[in-house]
């Protein structure tokens, strides 16, 4: 059988007018994974079938459900030193994509110190939304996202960043979110499951 059956395949094409905004927003959403009820990365009706590219790793808010009075809570990071990068893993024939999301938290502070030392082995899963405002999502049911690497530093001068870099990866592509949200965090909350849909907005 061909690894193509059912699936349509497209151009990928670029207009030259479109603007593709570079960097990552600087407010970083996570939740352990055992806050979840769901986080559904398969076929869904909010999304449609998964058989073309553009499909392929969208989701929906509805695709996400929380505990109850579980929520995100969300990190400050620094604006231009996050990125997320996906690549892939494995030998020839079997490869799979990988996700890896690094940020810097400012400040050399006990909080942060804190917060690493807690969850340094925790299953965790994370949601930012790029310079052009597409909310992404790092590790879900099937793959956690957990932390790689974190290294504080004071700083030696004072026009150096003082703070944490802190790198986090999942076995899982990135997936993207097919609306324009604004994430919901305690005290925030209208009971929308944690999220606030902005698509019709704009």
């Amino acid at each position: 059988m061909s690894s193509f059956e059912g699936v349509n395949i497209e151009n990928i094409t670029a207009c030259g007018t479109n603007d593709f905004g570079s960097g990552m927003k600087t407010r970083l959403y996570f939740a352990p994974a055992e806050w979840f009820n769901k986080i559904n990365i398969g076929d869904s009706p909010n999304v449609g079938p998964k058989n073309n590219f553009q499909n392929a790793l969208l989701i929906s808010k509805d695709d996400i459900e929380f505990k109850a009075a579980f929520t995100w809570f969300y990190i400050d990071v620094l604006i231009d030193e996050s990125e997320v990068k996906t690549s892939f893993s494995g030998s020839s024939k079997r490869r799979k994509l990988r996700s890896s999301l690094d940020v810097f938290i400012l400040g050399y502070r006990s909080k942060i110190l804190g917060f690493l030392q807690v969850m340094k082995n925790e299953d965790l899963v994370f949601c930012i939304s790029t310079g052009d405002n597409i909310s992404v999502l790092v590790g879900n049911l099937r793959n956690f996202a957990t932390f790689d690497k974190a290294e504080g530093s004071t700083g030696k001068k004072y026009e150096e960043n003082s703070g944490f870099a802190v790198s986090i990866s999942a076995n899982s592509p990135t997936y993207f979110f097919k609306e324009n949200l604004i994430i919901e965090t305690p005290g925030s909350g209208s009971g929308n499951g944690g999220f606030i849909d902005l698509t019709q907005d704009y």
